[in-house]
C-alpha cells in the first residue's frame, strides 16, 4: 500500500504536462493492484488527477463501474461513500449527462446512510442534489423520485431520533403531542 501511494504521489506530482499520460498512468496502476486498499487509493487518485486536470471526460465512463466495485470489493459503508462522493464530485462540472450521472450517485449515497445520524455537510449536500433534481430534464423523474424517497426516509430517521431523545429525557407528554398517538409511516 505504502508503495502504491509512493507511485501515486509520483505520477500525480506535474498537473501541467503530459496530463493524459499521467491519467493513463493511474488507469493501469488501478488494473495492476490487486488488494481492495490499493485499489481505492488508485481510483481516487484517478478522480482527483482528472478532476485537477480538466480531463473527466476521459474517466467519466468510470461511474458504470463503481456499483460492480462495491460489491466485489465488499466495501464498507465509509468506503462507499468516499467512493460514491469523489465519482460524483468529479462528474458534477461535466455536461448534462455527467450531471444526471452524479445526481444518481448522490442519491446512492445518501442510501449509505442507513440509521445513522446525517451531518451538516451531508445535510447541505441534499439541498443541492434537491435543486440539481427540480433543475434537471424532464425525462430524469425516477432520479427525483429516488431523492425524494431517501430525502423523506432521511426526515423519518430525524423523527425517530428526536423522539427517542424525547423519550430518554422522559419526556412523554411531548411525544404525544407530536404524535397524537398515531404512528406515520412515509413510504
Amino acid at each position: 500500500m505504502a508503495l502504491i501511494r509512493i507511485i501515486i504521489a509520483r505520477i500525480i506530482a506535474n498537473k501541467t504536462t503530459e496530463t493524459e499520460r499521467r491519467l493513463n498512468a493511474l488507469i493501469v496502476l488501478l488494473n495492476l493492484t490487486f488488494e481492495v486498499p490499493s485499489k481505492l487509493e488508485a481510483v481516487y487518485a484517478i478522480f482527483n488527477y482528472a478532476m485537477e486536470t480538466n480531463l473527466i471526460d476521459r474517466v467519466a465512463h468510470f461511474h458504470t463501474r463503481i456499483n460492480d466495485w462495491i460489491i466485489s470489493w465488499k466495501l464498507n459503508a465509509d468506503q462507499q461513500r468516499k467512493l460514491l462522493r469523489i465519482a460524483s464530485l468529479a462528474l458534477t462540472n461535466g455536461n448534462q449527462s455527467a450531471q444526471a450521472q452524479a445526481l444518481r450517485l448522490n442519491i446512492r449515497y445518501f442510501q449509505t446512510f442507513k440509521n445513522e445520524a446525517i451531518s451538516a455537510d451531508v445535510d447541505n449536500l441534499m439541498k443541492t442534489s434537491v435543486i440539481s433534481a427540480i433543475n434537471s430534464p424532464v425525462d430524469a423523474f425516477s432520479d427525483r423520485c429516488s431523492l425524494l424517497e431517501v430525502i423523506l426516509i432521511g426526515f423519518s430517521l430525524l423523527i425517530s431520533n428526536y423522539k427517542m431523545s424525547l423519550l430518554s429525557n422522559r419526556h412523554s407528554a411531548e411525544l404525544n403531542s407530536i404524535s397524537n398517538g398515531h404512528t406515520y409511516y412515509l413510504c
